[in-house]
Formats: structure tokens, sequence, C-alpha cells
């Protein structure tokens, strides 16, 4: 595929993939995310010696929810493409960021008001704007993200063929497959034949999820003795 796009634009370069450090920021992310709403929630230190109220908190939670959805939106073409880490990275991560500051947002609110400093309000109420606004965000951020799940492109097929620069380079790069799998099909059949059959009814599963086939099309397809051959569909 690199090799198609390179052909039609010299100045492409390697698809993007995501590296380490993507997947470092992500978990940084998610960490951010519990945090932001560990802070507002009730806790035993809470009060205790040492303990932080709600005053001391509530802007520091709102920052580090803000920082988490940043994250995750420069994160999400990466996601969406099933880059990050495959196609098991669900749009429902936004959406658990969202109930979980949103819940922060209601306890502050309804719980632990009484415990702010009513000369100073500046901090909490700028906090609890932040985390209310990250969690509106990280709303429109699943949403858009489901769409994009429900598109099929976290699907191998179509994120091989969705990020050529030019698509009638498809033929070429499933010719390049054909090749490829003449080789490497009846060698893996042979040494992983059952990983290669689960594998299998993974990927015609989140096909049919994806909208690429229907559920006629996975049940006989499934029903199709093991591939010694890559038998794409042509369209």
């Amino acid at each position: 595929m690199h090799a198609a796009n390179a052909r039609r634009d010299p100045a492409v370069g390697r698809v993007r993939d995501a590296s380490i450090w993507h997947r470092l920021c992500l978990a940084l992310a998610l960490v951010l995310a519990v945090v932001a709403a560990g802070l507002v929630l009730p806790s035993r230190a809470v009060g205790a010696a040492g303990g932080f109220g709600l005053q001391q908190e509530m802007l520091r939670a709102g920052a580090a929810a803000v920082v988490a959805l940043s994250i995750l939106w420069w994160l999400e073409p990466l996601r969406a493409a099933g880059a990050l880490w495959g196609s098991r990275l669900p749009a429902v991560l936004h959406l658990t960021c969202a109930a979980l500051w949103l819940i922060a947002a209601a306890v502050a609110v309804l719980v632990r008001w009484p415990e702010i400093d009513a000369q100073q309000p500046l901090p909490v109420t700028t906090g609890l704007v932040l985390l209310v606004a990250a969690a509106t965000l990280a709303l429109f951020l699943w949403h858009r993200a489901a769409r994009a799940d429900r598109s099929g492109r976290q699907s191998g097929m179509a994120r091989l063929t969705g990020d050529l620069v030019d698509p009638r380079d498809g033929v070429a790069v499933f010719f390049a497959l054909d090749e490829w799998w003449r080789v490497a099909g009846p060698a893996a059949v042979a040494r992983e034949g059952a990983r290669v059959r689960r594998v299998r009814v993974e990927v015609l599963a989140r096909l049919r999820l994806a909208g690429v086939i229907t559920g006629i099309d996975e049940q006989f397809a499934a029903l199709d003795p093991p591939p010694t051959r890559w038998r794409e569909r042509r369209r």
C-alpha cells in the first residue's frame, strides 16, 4: 500500500500508525480521567489530617479532565482507524469518561458544595465549569467515535483501502495480498489452523457489525472450509 501511495504522490510518507508513545499517552489520559473524578468524589481522606477539601481539589479535577479529553481527542483518529489498539478499543471509552465526570460534578454540587469558601468561590466554580465542559465534549466525541466505528473504519479492509491516495490502487494492493497469502496461507493453516479459524470468525463478526457484510453473508462464509487462498470480494 505504501508503494502504491508513493507512486501516486512521492510526497506521501509512511501511513501513520500508533507508536509506544501514543499508547503511553492513552494510558496517561485514562489515569487523568479517573483522577479527575476521584479528586471530587468523597473519600475518607477528606477532612482528615493532610486531606484536601473541594476548595482545593475542584480546579485540579477540572484541569485533569480537560487534559485527559485533549489527549483522547488527539488520539481519536488513530483509535477510529484501528491503529491505536486494534479494534479492541471501543468508542464507549469516551462515554465512560463523560459519565465519570458528570457524576463527579453532580456530587460536587449536591453533596460537597457546603465545603467551599463563600469568599473565594472562583477556583471551585472554574473547576466545575471545566469538568462539565470536558464531560459534554466527551459525549460529543463518543457520538463521533461511535459513528466512525459503525462505518467499518476499524475493519482491516476498510482501513487498508481507506489509507490509499487513489482508491483505484486497491486492485494492486489486493494483488499483492494474493501473492503474500499464496505462500503464507497454507503454512499458517498447517501451523496454527485453530487460531486462523478463530481469527476468521472474529473478522466476520466485526465486518457484520460494521455493516460491510450482512448476517446471511457471515453465515455462508462461516460454512466455507478453512481458507487456503486469499479470497476477498472484489467490488
